[in-house]
């Protein structure tokens, strides 16, 4: 889910020193977000200077934190499962794939 990244939220200091420019921490901060985007790590819908907006973690991103969504985790796809109970002639694993794809199904329209 795309999310704002506020660089002040995250640097060990204040955002604007006494100037009223950003500090050291800040620009820090905001440089390695860049640096990730540019390495493809991240996506940034909109760079406002020191927060962004709309960022989220590519799959490459996602690959380097070892982190595997859980839409790609597990079994096969449902339309694969049920080809294969169909192939098998088992009735029980022929109802459990069905009762999986009618969940899934029920999931996605009622939300729950």
């Amino acid at each position: 889910m795309p999310s704002e990244v506020f660089s002040a939220h995250y640097a060990t200091a204040p955002e604007y020193g006494t100037e009223g420019q950003p500090d050291e921490a800040t620009e820090f901060f905001a440089a390695t977000i860049r640096w990730l985007e540019a390495s493809g790590y991240i996506r940034i819908g909109t760079d406002r200077g020191f927060v962004f907006m709309d960022t989220v973690l590519t799959p490459k991103g996602l690959e380097a934190l070892c982190v595997t969504p859980r839409s790609l985790q597990g079994e096969a796809p449902l339309g694969e499962r049920l080809s294969e109970a169909l192939k098998s002639g088992s009735k029980s694993l022929l109802a459990e794939t069905i009762k999986a794809v009618l969940a899934a199904g029920a999931s996605r329209w009622f939300g729950g």
